[in-house]
């Protein structure tokens, strides 16, 4: 929840795929039956697709170039299975950031949809050796002492990704705009961007 009067240290800009409420139920569930106890960020699920810019105050025209780049990405609706909690260590011992991600750490389709999005962006927008591994931050903590498998791993067809605005400093993302990822021909559920 964003503070009155609070000023963001930066806006960074990201694009994302946000689980569905059935999805994020299921990731809420997971971390209350095996997580840490540390707050869950619900209202903060979501799983880096690319990231964009960090910047401390946005440039003129930066959001309609990256709604420009957005719009013109076509890639297929893809799956990933998340089946395990982890910590992933950055040196901070009580604020690392604990995920639910995948076993091996890759998603080809995710991937897949990273390199389209970086490829239409502007040179100048791209980010020095980005990889996805495909997680979602559930909270940030000490940690675990090692990974947890999951009873039931989370399905999670991905659909459609949404370019966000992180206010740093405030603790708010807010959403600037959605586009849907494309069905296969004979899938009744087929259709186009939003």
């Amino acid at each position: 929840m964003a503070h009155p009067g609070k000023t963001p240290s930066s806006h960074f800009f990201f694009f994302a795929a946000r689980p569905p409420e059935d999805v994020a139920e299921q990731m809420a569930d997971a971390w209350q039956t095996l997580g840490t106890g540390e707050k869950l960020r619900r209202d903060k699920l979501h799983m880096t697709i690319l990231l964009v810019a960090d910047v401390s105050v946005v440039p003129e025209g930066l959001v309609d170039q990256l709604l420009n780049v957005g719009a013109a990405v076509t890639c297929p609706v893809f799956d990933v299975q998340l089946d395990r909690l982890a910590t992933w260590r950055h040196g901070r011992a009580r604020n690392n950031p604990l995920v639910l991600t995948v076993a091996g750490g890759r998603s080809v389709e995710g991937e897949a949809l990273a390199a389209a999005l970086l490829s239409a962006l502007p040179e100048d927008l791209r980010w020095p050796r980005w990889r996805l591994v495909p997680h979602v931050t559930l909270a940030y903590g000490k940690g675990f002492g090692d990974d947890i498998t999951l009873p039931q791993p989370i399905h999670w067809q991905i659909d459609s990704f949404t370019l966000t605005e992180s206010l740093r400093g405030v603790g708010r993302h807010i959403p600037l705009a959605s586009w849907r990822l494309n069905r296969a021909p004979d899938d009744p559920a087929s259709g186009g961007k939003q």
